[in-house]
């Protein structure tokens, strides 16, 4: 859906690794924005924002919300606010050369539920949630958390497991 939306637009519209930090409605929409260190406005006929409601006070807002906006924005319950999620990327989905499905369940790992999130042909992709509380994992840190995925993925799916060719991670309590 994403992709038939964006093949709509007008080319630039779409702007990808921008950090908006305000927001100035008037006839039109102004956005503050920084990428790789610089800082710019651009304007817009439209916006959508698509932030979770909790972390709408990163966003200067001019006119300002109302109070009452910002805290029914900050108590509005999220699905996968405190959630966290794991992509490991393979050569390969090795896993189903040995008859695996690339699905597990488990409550001995940091991972609790595992998905193959393979495409149809190319790479391999082993998707999981995790079972640790955003504490938990502040606590041990990203690099210790991908680490004991890995681990993991090594007892589930064999030695094969520890070799990907990228491990990416999105914790949604940050």
């Amino acid at each position: 859906m994403t992709e038939a939306l964006a093949e709509r637009l007008h080319p630039g519209t779409i702007q990808l690794a921008h950090r908006v930090t305000a927001i100035e409605v008037t006839e039109q929409v102004e956005l503050t924005m920084e990428q790789s260190g610089s800082r710019f406005r651009q304007t817009f006929d439209h916006v959508i924002v698509t932030l979770p409601p909790r972390l709408s006070g990163l966003i200067q807002w001019r006119p300002a919300l109302p109070e009452s906006v910002h805290d029914q924005l900050r108590t509005t319950p999220t699905w996968m606010a405190g959630k966290a999620k794991v992509v490991a990327v393979y050569d390969t989905p090795f896993w189903r050369q040995s008859g695996r499905s690339g699905f597990a369940t488990s409550w001995s790992g940091v991972l609790q539920e595992i998905h193959d999130a393979s495409p149809p042909t190319g790479p391999g992709a082993l998707f999981g949630f995790f079972r640790l509380t955003a504490t938990e994992r502040a606590t041990l840190g990203e690099t210790a958390v991908k680490r004991q995925v890995i681990e993991q993925l090594i007892r589930l799916f064999g030695e094969e497991a520890g070799h990907p060719i990228a491990v990416l991670y999105q914790d949604w309590a940050k």
